[in-house]
Parts: C-alpha cells; sequence; structure tokens
C-alpha cells in the first residue's frame, strides 16, 4: 500500500489535472466568438480561481511529519473537488453561450430593464445552455457557499461575485424573442433569494400548517417545504409581470401549451386529472398561476387592452379567472409520505396576500410601462405590419408637429406578441408568400414571424444603443421633438 504523503500527493495531482482541464477550458476560446459581459467576468473568475488554485496544490504538504495531519488535508482536498465539481457544470454550458447563440440585444434589453429597480443597478447575468425545454435559474445562495469554500483554503482567493446570476435558457431557443419572454421569471428567483422572501414568508407558512393539521414533524416539513416551493414559483410569476408585463404571460401558455386545457367553446374543460389543475410539490397548478398573473395584469391597467386580442392564448388567460378555487388538486407522488385530512391548496391561497405584500416595495420602484405600451403600441404593430423595424417611431400630420421616439424594451416585446398572435395576416397580405405556401400555410405563417422576432430584436438593440450613448442605464423610450 503506498505511503500516506504518496496517497496526498497522488490525490493532489489528480485534483490539478481537473482544476486545470476546466480553467484551461475558460481560456481556450476562439477570438472569433465573444460573449457578453457577464459571461466573460464568470470565465475571469474561474481561471482566476483555477490559477490560485493549481499553486496552493503545487505547495501542497506531502513530506512525512508529526505535524502532518493526513486527515485534515484530505479533507481539504475533498472540499476542493467538491467546489470544483460545482463549478465544472456550468462552464462548457456557459461557453457554448456566445452572442451569436444568444437573444443578445433581447438579454442586454432584459438586464438594463432589471436594473431600473434601484437596488438592482449593478446586478448582472451569466446565460448558459440547457438541454432541458424549460429555464432555470441557479440558487446562487447554494452556488456562492459551494465556491466560497475554495475561497476560505486557497491563500488569496476571491469570493464569488455577490452581483452576479446565472440563467440557463433551452439551447433551441437561442435566436427566439418570444419564448425568452420567460427569462424575468428566473430573474424573479435571483430577487426572491436576495430579498430573503422565503425567510419572511416561513413562519406564516409554519403557522399555518400548525393551524389545520395535527401531523408530527416529518409530514409537517414536508408540507411547509411545498407551500414555500409554490411561493416561490408565484413570486417569481408576479415579478415577472412587474418587469415586462402580458408578454411574460402569454410566453407562459406557450410553453406549457396550455391551450389544450379549453375545450371547444374556449372554455377550461371540466377535467379533474387535467395537468393544468393539479398541483404538483415543486409547483402550483398552471392555470392558478395564469390566473394570479391576470389579477395583477388588472391591477396594473394592462389586462383592459390585453383581453381585446384575439388569441387563444389570451382565452387561456380569461378562461382562467372563472375557475373556482376548489376546483384545484394536489397531487402526491408515490415517493411522498400520505397527508390525510391535509388541505395544501386551502393552505396557500391563505399565503398569497403575504406574496404580494412583499412584492409591494418592487412594485413602487419601478414604472411597469403600460403607459408608454398604450401610447406606442399601434404604432409599433403598423412598422410592423409593414415590413419596418420600430426603432423609431414618427408622429404627427406635418413637419411643423413632427415627434419622434424610440420605444423601449417594454412596449416594443408586448407591441410585437400582440401582433405575432393576432396580426400576422395583415403582414402576409402585403408580401409575395406563394413560394412558401401562400398566407395560410404554416411555412409561411412561422418563417415571417421569425422576421417579426428579428425586427423587434433589432429595435431593442437600438434602443440598448441610444441608452448607451446618452448615458442612461434603463430601457425605457426616448422622445425629441423636431
Amino acid at each position: 500500500m503506498p505511503s500516506e504523503e504518496d496517497q496526498l500527493r497522488h490525490d493532489a495531482s489528480s485534483l490539478y489535472q481537473f482544476v486545470d482541464s476546466i480553467a484551461s477550458f475558460c481560456g481556450e476560446r476562439s477570438r472569433a466568438v465573444t460573449y457578453l459581459h457577464a459571461t466573460e467576468r464568470f470565465f475571469f473568475y474561474v481561471r482566476d480561481l483555477g490559477e490560485k488554485t493549481k499553486a496552493y496544490l503545487v505547495s501542497f504538504p506531502t513530506a512525512r511529519s508529526k505535524y502532518l495531519d493526513v486527515q485534515t488535508y484530505r479533507r481539504k482536498l475533498s472540499i476542493l473537488r467538491a467546489a470544483w465539481k460545482v463549478l465544472h457544470q456550468f462552464v462548457k454550458p456557459a461557453t457554448e453561450a456566445d452572442t451569436l447563440n444568444l437573444p443578445s440585444p433581447l438579454i442586454d434589453g432584459l438586464i438594463r430593464r432589471f436594473r431600473e429597480i434601484p437596488t438592482y443597478s449593478k446586478v448582472d447575468f451569466v446565460i448558459f445552455h440547457t438541454d432541458e425545454f424549460n429555464y432555470l435559474q441557479v440558487r446562487l445562495s447554494k452556488l456562492k457557499r459551494s465556491i466560497d469554500r475554495i475561497a476560505d483554503i486557497i491563500p488569496g482567493a476571491s469570493p464569488f461575485y455577490a452581483e452576479l446570476g446565472l440563467i440557463g435558457i433551452p439551447y433551441s431557443q437561442c435566436s427566439s424573442l418570444f419564448m425568452n419572454c420567460l427569462i424575468p421569471h428566473e430573474m424573479g428567483h435571483y430577487v426572491y433569494a436576495d430579498q430573503e422572501i422565503h425567510a419572511k414568508l416561513l413562519p406564516k407558512i409554519e403557522s399555518e400548517i400548525k393551524r389545520t393539521t395535527t401531523f408530527k414533524a416529518v409530514r409537517r416539513s414536508y408540507l411547509i417545504k411545498t407551500i414555500a416551493a409554490w411561493a416561490e414559483e408565484l413570486f417569481c410569476d408576479l415579478f415577472a409581470v412587474l418587469l415586462v408585463g402580458p408578454c411574460y404571460t402569454l410566453a407562459y401558455v406557450e410553453l406549457f401549451d396550455l391551450v389544450h386545457a379549453l375545450d371547444e367553446n374556449g372554455k377550461l374543460a371540466a377535467e379533474e386529472d387535467l395537468d393544468s389543475l393539479t398541483f404538483y410539490p415543486a409547483h402550483p397548478a398552471h392555470i392558478v398561476r395564469i390566473k394570479h398573473q391576470v389579477q395583477l395584469l388588472d391591477e396594473l391597467k394592462w389586462w383592459p387592452k390585453t383581453q381585446t386580442m384575439n388569441s387563444h392564448y389570451v382565452d387561456v388567460m380569461k378562461a382562467s379567472l372563472t375557475m373556482p378555487e376548489n376546483s384545484f388538486k394536489f397531487r402526491l407522488l408515490s415517493n411522498m409520505p400520505s397527508l390525510p385530512g391535509a388541505k395544501p391548496v386551502k393552505s396557500f391561497q391563505v399565503i398569497i396576500p403575504e406574496i404580494r405584500k412583499l412584492l409591494q416595495p418592487i412594485r413602487t420602484q419601478i414604472d411597469v410601462g403600460v403607459g408608454e405600451w398604450s401610447r406606442l403600441s399601434k404604432v409599433i404593430e403598423e412598422y410592423l405590419a409593414n415590413g419596418i423595424v420600430p426603432s423609431t417611431l414618427y408622429f404627427g400630420k406635418n413637419k411643423k408637429s413632427l415627434k419622434m421616439e424610440t420605444p423601449g424594451i417594454v412596449p416594443l416585446l408586448n407591441a410585437s406578441y400582440k401582433f405575432y398572435l393576432d396580426s400576422m395576416g395583415s403582414l402576409l397580405k402585403r408580401i409575395d408568400v406563394s413560394k412558401d405556401g401562400g398566407p395560410a400555410s404554416v411555412k409561411a405563417r412561422s418563417k415571417w414571424a421569425s422576421k417579426v422576432e428579428e425586427w423587434t430584436m433589432k429595435a431593442i438593440e437600438d434602443n440598448t444603443l441610444l441608452a448607451s450613448q446618452q448615458g442612461n442605464g434603463n430601457a425605457s423610450s426616448f422622445k425629441k421633438r423636431n
């Protein structure tokens, strides 16, 4: 059997190779490839941490002495390897998400929009690809806790950036505009963790479970954890609505294919096992989430015009308001404890007002953009119907009254989504789509829907450039009177 010092030398060498492979991967990138600023910061951090980890391992004690605590050093190596395994899972997905494989103008615009909240004026997000057809936000507290254990051991190593979030998007949606309107939900998870919303809601949840059940610790803990998970998802939904308006809800309906919940009359199908009416341990029922999003949209004055859209997506939103709260079921999975007599859905309903209260401070700090959208939406849609990028909008009947305005990201996203859902026909009538099967062709509609996304993306990019030139960090509109 090798001596203890040989074992340590071998383990340190093995870890050196592992760390070097990750740090080198961040450095071995083509000069022709560019990344978002946050991603470059992430790569720099990994490379720097890698160099300091390798320097530490080179000087790692291997000589036997009476002071050598072998088990202590083994624990340090184990901690370092575990932390680098955490970093390992994000590096390659981040390298795949270069600016040519991301909707970069949209992401830049959404980050600027997020920074309009004064508390988050310096926050940035690394975007990486995921194989799942879903969006996710890395729980920063867990990631930071893992990585900071490296800094606790390595001399001179810095803790992970405090104002940097990580968001995963499906690799297939790297050029999509409309589906990526779901990104603000993931930003909401950053806010949820940063504002310690879980800790603020927990006493209320615990009190409600104690009031309504007599379960012992295991079942009670499970219920508390489940309702807390539901609360986080709903908080992030409502945050996304505050940040970008109804385009988030429309993208949500599309992602989860919720139109299947409608019957032939446009009403919610009364099926007890309907997936969209079911609460699962990880998330509330989709229709409940839609219902509360629509209620917030109504409070924010978005709903009166949104509900006039000629779209089955909006039919789902309307139908959600008609569904009684007692229509929803909670489905236990096979590996979960039985909960006789428990009514977690009712308990969750008691918590919802608390969730909304905790959103109120953010609501008071940001202009939700409904006024700008009401003023500019019709003009943006007219531009799109004529195949014009809506970067700069002109108003006025003559030269003397001519006004120019550059729309912000909120009216652009919502006006273009509305156009995509209920006005694509007006565009297809203006262009020759005979080669693609005519105006009624799925191929033609898909092709020109992508064009609408491209035109809107270009307008968002122009708004971002103008904001940078004027030293303005936000994504609101700009006006000029000639």
